[in-house]
């Protein structure tokens, strides 16, 4: 498409891109890509296209992709309203077919960028267990850290999702 402002680029050995999400901010997209036996998360900066960071993903078929909120501390009404120009470090979530919910810690964007996407670990992620296929994924849009999930077996289970623990 001509038309496209920008475009990410793809690694030759994806298959699909079956899932895509923007940022609140509209400043990065994750896309779920399909290579190999793979789902694999890629996030990328929506001004030039470039890769920021990549996650191994799951081994099964991901149903859901949601950024969480930015801009809300604790549910507390005076950070509502503002904006951060510089894009903070979130966390953006995967629900798949594996019954795994996965929280991923994606870096901030901001004259620092370059270093923290540079040294993201893929270890930097929380995962909520299902017993079946987890088909959705929900932050809380005022509390932080505040995650819903549902499963095939119908069960909607709440999360509070704290660094490295769910």
């Amino acid at each position: 498409n001509q038309d496209a402002r920008t475009q990410p680029h793809l690694p030759t050995s994806t298959t699909e891109a079956t899932l895509v999400c923007f940022d609140p901010m509209g400043r990065r997209v994750a896309v779920v890509t399909r290579e190999g036996g793979m789902y694999v998360v890629r996030v990328f900066d929506t001004t030039s296209g470039v890769a920021l960071v990549t996650f191994p993903g799951h081994a099964s078929c991901v149903y859901d992709v949601a950024w969480a909120p930015q801009g809300v501390k604790d549910g507390a009404g005076d950070a509502l309203g503002t904006v951060d120009f510089a894009a903070p470090a979130t966390r953006v979530v995967t629900a798949s077919a594996d019954g795994a919910c996965v929280a991923w810690r994606v870096p901030g964007m901001g004259a620092d960028s370059s270093a923290s996407y540079a040294s993201a670990s893929s270890l930097d992620i929380v995962v909520a267990q299902h017993a079946c296929e987890v088909y959705a994924a929900a932050w809380h849009p005022a509390l932080n850290g505040v995650l819903a999930t549902g499963a095939r077996d119908g069960a909607v289970r709440l999360w509070l999702v704290e660094d490295g623990v769910a």
